[in-house]
C-alpha cells in the first residue's frame, strides 16, 4: 500500500487483522475532536486484532507512513491459526488487553514520542485472594442478623447490618485496590504503577537501556491457570510484574521491545556513520554537499519542553518572586521546595503563639483606648509611661516572630535542584551548617516516586527516590512527586542522549579519518606501483 493510504478507519466494523511484512504504519485515535498518536506498527507487528476478537468497531485508525506490505488474516483464518499455534491466541489477548488498558489509564506522564506496547493488571486470582478474607468475615454478620430475626431482637439486626456494610466496604476497597495496579512497557521504559486510595501512590520505572534480563516465575496453580510473575532485572535491582496473565508471552513481549530498542539504536548509528563517511569523502574530494531530496528520519534527540508559567502580580512577586513557591525554573535550573503543608506544620506553633500575643496586645490596646483614651498610663507622681503589659506583649512578639522566621527560612533553604547535568539535595540551616549532596545525571540508574498517607494522597505530595550507584538521594515531601520524577527522567535522558551522541560523533569522525587515511595510502601505493611499472617498461 502507498504512503498515506488509510488501512483501518476508527469506528468501522473489522473482520480481519493485519501483519506488517515491510514498511511502517501510524496508529491514531480521535479523542474529543483531537487526534492522539497511539503507536507505530513496524515490520513484525500486527494490528486490528481487538475488533476481530471482540466484534466491536475499530478503536483506532491506521495509516501507512511509508509504502507498506501487509498480510491480511480474515477472522476465519485467524481462528484456524489459533487452534494450530497455541501461543498465538495469548499474544493476541495480551495485545487487545494492552489497548483497552492504555485507553482507560491514559497516562499523562508519557513523553510525546513514547508509545505503550504492553499494559497489564494482576490476574483475577489475585482479586479472589483479596476478597476471600472479607467473604469469610461476612459469615459473622449474616449469622448475627439471622439470630436477631429469629429472636425478634432489634440490636443484633442493627449491629449485623452495620457489620455487613463494613464487610461490603472492605470488599469494594480491595476490588478498587486490585484495579489500581498497572504494569507497563513503552518504547523507552518499564513502569510499575501502584496505588492504594488515600494511602499510597507510586511509580517505579527503569529505562529499557538498563535492562539485564527478563524472566518468569510460576507455581503449580499458576501453570494451571496461566498466570505468574514476570521479573525484569535492571542494573539496580528488579521490577516484578506480579501475577500477570500469560506470563511467558508477556515476558516475550518485554524482551522483544528491549531487542527492538537496541536494533533501532544500532540502525541509527549505522545511518549516522554512513552520513559521516559521505561528508568526509566529499570534503576530501572537494565536492559540494548534495541537496537532501528526502526527509531525514527522526533522530533520538530528547528535548525538554519549557514549563508553563503564569505571571502573578502579588506581594510575593514584589519581594522576590519565589517567596513561597515550591517549584520554579531559572536559567535552566529547576528548584523544588518541600510542599507548603510541611511549611504549615513547621510554622504552626509559632503562628499560634504569635497570633495569640497579637490578639492579646490588640485587646489590651483597645481596652486602654476605650477606658482612658490613650495607650499611656499616668503614675501617682504624674509621670506618663507606656503600659507595662502592652510593652511586654510587644516585646514578646520579637522572639515569636524570630521563631516563625527561623522555621520559614529552614523550609525555604531545604531545596532540591535539577540542572542540565546534575542533581542537588541542599539542606541549609538558618545561621548554621549547610549539607549538600550532588550527583551527576549520567550516574542516575533509576527513580521511584511515592505518596504515603492520607495527607500525601489528598494534597499530592511525596518523595522521589533517585538511585545513584550504590547510594540513594531523596527529594522528600515535594509537590506532585510523579511530575518531579518526570523532570528528573527527562533531564537524565537528555543528558545521557547528548553525551552518547557526542561520543558517537567523535567515534564516527575518528573512524572516517582512519578510512580516509587508508584510502589515501591505498591510492599512493597504487600510484607508486604504476610509476614503478611504467619506469620498468621504459628501461626495457
Amino acid at each position: 500500500m502507498p504512503s498515506g493510504h488509510k488501512i483501518v478507519e476508527q469506528g468501522a466494523r473489522g473482520f480481519e487483522m493485519y501483519l506488517v511484512h515491510a514498511g511502517r504504519a501510524r496508529v491514531v485515535r480521535q479523542v474529543g475532536g483531537q487526534e492522539r498518536k497511539l503507536g507505530i506498527a513496524f515490520a513484525g507487528d500486527f494490528f486490528g486484532e481487538e475488533a476481530v476478537l471482540t466484534g466491536k468497531p475499530r478503536s483506532a485508525s491506521v495509516t501507512a507512513e511509508v509504502p507498506v506490505t501487509l498480510l491480511v488474516l480474515p477472522a476465519d483464518n485467524l481462528k484456524a491459526i489459533q487452534q494450530r499455534i497455541r501461543s498465538f491466541k495469548p499474544t493476541l489477548e495480551i495485545a487487545a488487553a494492552t489497548h483497552r488498558l492504555a485507553r482507560k489509564l491514559d497516562p499523562q506522564w508519557l513523553e510525546a514520542d513514547e508509545i505503550v506496547y504492553f499494559a497489564a493488571r494482576k490476574h483475577w486470582v489475585k482479586l479472589v485472594q483479596l476478597l476471600l478474607p472479607p467473604i469469610v468475615t461476612g459469615v459473622l454478620p449474616v449469622f448475627v442478623v439471622a439470630w436477631g430475626l429469629a429472636a425478634g431482637a432489634f440490636w443484633p439486626i442493627f449491629f449485623g447490618g452495620v457489620l455487613s456494610l463494613v464487610v461490603l466496604g472492605w470488599m469494594a476497597w480491595n476490588t478498587i485496590d486490585w484495579t489500581n495496579d498497572y504494569y507497563i512497557v513503552t518504547n523507552q521504559r518499564v513502569v510499575w504503577l501502584e496505588k492504594v486510595i488515600g494511602l499510597y501512590d507510586s511509580r517505579q520505572e527503569a529505562p529499557l537501556s538498563t535492562l539485564l534480563s527478563v524472566g518468569v516465575e510460576t507455581d503449580l496453580v499458576g501453570r494451571l491457570l496461566d498466570y505468574g510473575n514476570v521479573v525484569v532485572r535492571t542494573f539496580v535491582g528488579q521490577i516484578r510484574f506480579t501475577c500477570v496473565v500469560h506470563p511467558n508471552e508477556a515476558a516475550n513481549l518485554v524482551s522483544e521491545q528491549w531487542e527492538r530498542t537496541k536494533e533501532v539504536t544500532s540502525e541509527a548509528e549505522k545511518a549516522a556513520m554512513r552520513k559521516a563517511l559521505g561528508e568526509k569523502f566529499r570534503a576530501n574530494l572537494g565536492l559540494e554537499k548534495p541537496a537532501e531530496t528526502e526527509p531525514q528520519p527522526p533522530t533520538s534527540e530528547i528535548k525538554i519542553a519549557p514549563s508553563r508559567q503564569r505571571v502573578v502580580f502579588s506581594l510575593a512577586g514584589l519581594l522576590g518572586g519565589n517567596l513561597f513557591r515550591v517549584r520554579f525554573e531559572e536559567g535552566g535550573t529547576i528548584t523544588y521546595r518541600k510542599h507548603w503543608f510541611v511549611l504549615l506544620k513547621r510554622v504552626f506553633q509559632p503562628s499560634i503563639f504569635l497570633l495569640a500575643v497579637i490578639a492579646w496586645a490588640v485587646y489590651r490596646a483597645v481596652t486602654m483606648i476605650l477606658s482612658t483614651g490613650s495607650l499611656l498610663r499616668t503614675t501617682a507622681d504624674g509621670r506618663t509611661l507606656p503600659d507595662t503589659l502592652l510593652a511586654a506583649l510587644l516585646l514578646a512578639m520579637v522572639p515569636l516572630a524570630a521563631w516563625w522566621l527561623y522555621q520559614y527560612l529552614d523550609w525555604k533553604n531545604d531545596i532540591f535542584q535539577i540542572t542540565p547535568d546534575q542533581i542537588f539535595d541542599i539542606d541549609k540551616k538558618p545561621f548554621g551548617t549547610e549539607a549538600r549532596r550532588v550527583a551527576l545525571l549520567d550516574n542516575v540508574l533509576s527513580t521511584h516516586s511515592s505518596r504515603i498517607g492520607l495527607a500525601g494522597y489528598v494534597l499530592n505530595f511525596g518523595t522521589v527516590y533517585i538511585t545513584v550507584g550504590g547510594s540513594q538521594l531523596a527529594f522528600e515531601d515535594v509537590k506532585d512527586p510523579a511530575s518531579v520524577q518526570g523532570d528528573i527522567d527527562r533531564r537524565r535522558a537528555a543528558r545521557v542522549e547528548q553525551k552518547r551522541q557526542t561520543e558517537a560523533q567523535l567515534e564516527r569522525e575518528r573512524m572516517a579519518d582512519w578510512l580516509i587515511s587508508y584510502h589515501e595510502n591505498a591510492e599512493d601505493l597504487e600510484r607508486q606501483q604504476r610509476e614503478a611499472g611504467s619506469g620498468g617498461s621504459k628501461h626495457d
